[in-house]
């Protein structure tokens, strides 16, 4: 997934190849947002970029996938490690070529929902490398993990929903709270630690599945 691999059905082998593709960028994505699966599989290249000199993600309804409710729909601030990484930089190259996916990769021939496959070989990469205890864990700890960290950082509840697009726990904190600005959600996001390992611009060749996975469990060490 990230020190590189074979391609076709040996993917799980070590090997040449950093493929930069779905599977490689949805966990990373969902490690600094807490977003849902399907949200960041449904992503198009208009939805990452640049907006008063903040990166920012935007997740919304399109073609490819709707949203699971009324607080769904926001716009976040990027974590400098995927900025980094090159995600604006993949999202501008894709724009220019007329893409409607930021994840061409993801596609499904029929009505399945987005990110089914990466769901299912997330879950093998987890099985085959994690033995520790860890391998119950699924994709969705990840955004449990995010609204666990940011609380124990201090941020109020009603901003951690904002984040995350979870609807409120009533009708005044879902209705009448103001939606979070992305001055605001950058600051918070910036919370975020970064993930350990050295991570190379355009591909991650030292980090493993167990830095990423580190996110969800407690024991491993965090550094912002």
């Amino acid at each position: 997934m990230w020190r590189g691999n074979l391609q076709g059905k040996k993917w799980q082998e070590p090997g040449p190849t950093v493929e930069g593709d779905g599977l490689y960028w949805l966990p990373l994505i969902a490690a600094f947002t807490g977003a849902r699966r399907a949200e960041i599989g449904g992503l198009t290249p208009r939805d990452v970029g640049m907006m008063f000199h903040i990166p920012f993600n935007r997740f919304a309804p399109n073609k490819v996938r709707g949203v699971k409710n009324l607080a769904s729909p926001r716009m976040i601030a990027l974590h400098p490690q995927l900025v980094e990484l090159g995600l604006l930089d993949r999202a501008a190259k894709l724009r220019e070529a007329g893409a409607d996916m930021l994840f061409p990769d993801l596609r499904m021939p029929t009505e399945d929902k987005i990110g089914e496959k990466i769901d299912y070989k997330f879950r093998l990469a987890l099985t085959k490398q994690l033995v520790d205890g860890r391998e119950k864990k699924s994709f969705h700890s990840f955004r449990h993990y995010v609204n666990a960290r940011l609380k124990k950082e201090g941020v109020a509840p009603e901003l951690r929903l904002d984040i995350m697009g979870h609807a409120g726990a009533d009708t005044n904190s879902e209705v009448y709270t103001e939606a979070i600005d992305l001055i605001t959600a950058n600051e918070i996001i910036n919370l975020l630690p970064r993930i350990e390992g050295s991570f190379p611009r355009t591909a991650i060749v030292k980090a493993d599945l167990t830095s990423v996975i580190c996110f969800l469990s407690t024991g491993c060490g965090r550094s912002k």
